[in-house]
């Protein structure tokens, strides 16, 4: 039980700072209210002026209940952010095409009009997987 609760403190969320704060501060939030859900190991979360994008990952004990899971995660969002298009995916290849994106976002100095480009193909990526 104790193991549990240290892998639950190592967890490495993290989230693309945007130029507006409005967008870190939702993004914080929306990893917060993840980090409380136990099937969550770690997560990537984006967002623009209408949509939520997230890539979460799911212990792999809790992936033969991926289903229920990723809607019980989608309705969490969507009861905090009813304003939102929420797109959540729990594909170990989204995470990864999301993980990317932030370290190019980190390391260029992305604008705001190139990140919801590449949001947009990660997106598309993510529906035709499903």
């Amino acid at each position: 039980m104790a193991n549990n609760n240290n892998e639950k403190n190592n967890l490495n969320i993290k989230n693309v700072s945007h130029l507006d704060m409005n967008h870190v501060n939702m993004e914080s939030e929306i990893e917060k209210l993840l980090d409380k859900e136990k099937e969550v190991s770690d997560v990537k979360v984006f967002d623009t002026d209408k949509e939520i994008f997230i890539a979460a990952e799911i212990k792999q004990m809790d992936r033969f209940r991926i289903k229920e899971i990723e809607k019980k995660l989608n309705n969490l969002i969507k009861d905090k952010y009813p304003n939102h298009n929420v797109t959540l995916s729990t594909d170990k290849k989204i995470f990864l095409e999301l993980d990317k994106l932030e370290q190019k976002a980190k390391n260029t100095n992305m604008n705001n009009k190139d990140l919801e480009k590449e949001i947009k193909r990660i997106k598309s990526l993510s529906e035709e997987l499903t």
